[in-house]
């Protein structure tokens, strides 16, 4: 195995020095498949499955579990605790109640009711209006205490910072490096918990979603060609038979001579791809199964010879649609008279197997 990582390293070393030369394609309407790497991780399928009456509350705990309430639940009190010391007028405004891990769990169950149950203004919810309100939330908060959670809100470890100082400063050139940086914990954990409960099977699709949202944060950009033209764009990793997510990552502009805070810090670290930006998306997502053998599928915003270079490197096969611009696509293809969509570049060598 360390022989074969050895050849498959000393092939993409010899492809970024060389380009894009000498490297064969196969007809796939012959079958030989032999250039895929043997698939050697664990059995797909659930891990510690639920009893088939579990309800959907249960499965949602999964991965959104009771350490992670309990984390958000510490988060927002201690920021509320700090934000209220150093605001006499917000003491004066409201009281605080310290809040709970059963309150948090109720308060992000209320949460997921406003996305089913949709209304124009969250406090049409509490309304005795005959169109509007909601039994439920009344029951569950008074409107008072659901805004003031609302305003507490915190998922991240760094503390409360009054304005014009040096750690709000600091706190700030953190968050430009890393805009997601104020939810870094939440979105790590639940990917992690996504990947701890399920193994995937061998084909995985890389694809790219749009989440609906017009606020006040740099990450929203604008598609005229999607569906919901305002939101902030997603990158996922799911199985291709049954589209569980296994990890995403939100778009965020990134110079690329920076460093990306999900890359390693180690700058010589070969498990990063040091490519266009389509290619680094891939080479993070699909990380965690690095050696695994796995195949994964993606479109032609994504394709590339060296990314399929990388991938190959660390036992990962790789299928996906190009077009004539395509970086690293072998002459052969781009200048044939009749292309044929059966022929494709296969980055393997099979001198080096």
């Amino acid at each position: 195995m360390q022989q074969e990582i050895e050849c498959r390293q000393e092939y993409y070393e010899t492809s970024i020095a060389g380009g894009t030369v000498n490297r064969p394609y196969t007809d796939l309407r012959t079958g030989n498949f032999d250039l895929l790497p043997e698939f050697i991780g664990p059995e797909p399928g659930l891990i510690n499955p639920l009893p088939d009456d579990a309800s959907e509350v249960e499965w949602f705990l999964q991965i959104f579990d009771e350490d992670l309430i309990r984390f958000i639940t510490r988060c927002t009190n201690r920021y509320a605790r700090q934000r209220r010391r150093a605001n006499a007028r917000e003491r004066q405004r409201s009281a605080w109640t310290p809040t709970t891990v059963v309150e948090m769990r109720a308060f992000i169950g209320v949460m997921v009711l406003f996305g089913i149950c949709w209304q124009p203004e969250i406090q049409l919810y509490w309304s005795d209006h005959v169109c509007f309100g909601h039994n439920f939330v009344k029951r569950t908060f008074s409107r008072d205490r659901f805004k003031l959670l609302m305003r507490y809100l915190y998922y991240s470890t760094q503390p409360y910072c009054a304005r014009n100082t040096a750690m709000y400063t600091a706190q700030k050139i953190s968050e430009k490096r890393d805009r997601m940086l104020k939810v870094r914990n939440v979105i790590d954990r639940v990917n992690a918990n996504s990947r701890m409960h399920r193994s995937p099977m061998c084909e995985l699709a890389i694809d790219e979603g749009v989440i609906p949202y017009r606020g006040r944060t740099k990450n929203v950009l604008y598609n005229p060609a999607k569906p919901h033209k305002y939101g902030m764009r997603v990158y996922t990793l799911s199985e291709s038979a049954t589209g569980y997510v296994f990890n995403d990552e939100v778009h965020q502009p990134v110079a690329d001579n920076c460093h990306h805070p999900l890359d390693p810090d180690a700058a010589d670290d070969p498990r990063v791809f040091r490519g266009n930006r389509p290619g680094k998306v891939v080479s993070r997502l699909i990380r965690p199964y690095y050696e695994l053998g796995h195949h994964v599928i993606m479109d032609s915003y994504y394709t590339s010879a060296p990314l399929f270079d990388h991938l190959y490197v660390h036992n990962i096969a790789a299928t996906g649609t190009c077009r004539m611009y395509t970086l690293g696509l072998p002459d052969e293809v781009k200048n044939a008279d009749n292309y044929d969509p059966h022929v494709v570049t296969s980055y393997a060598d099979d001198e080096k197997r």
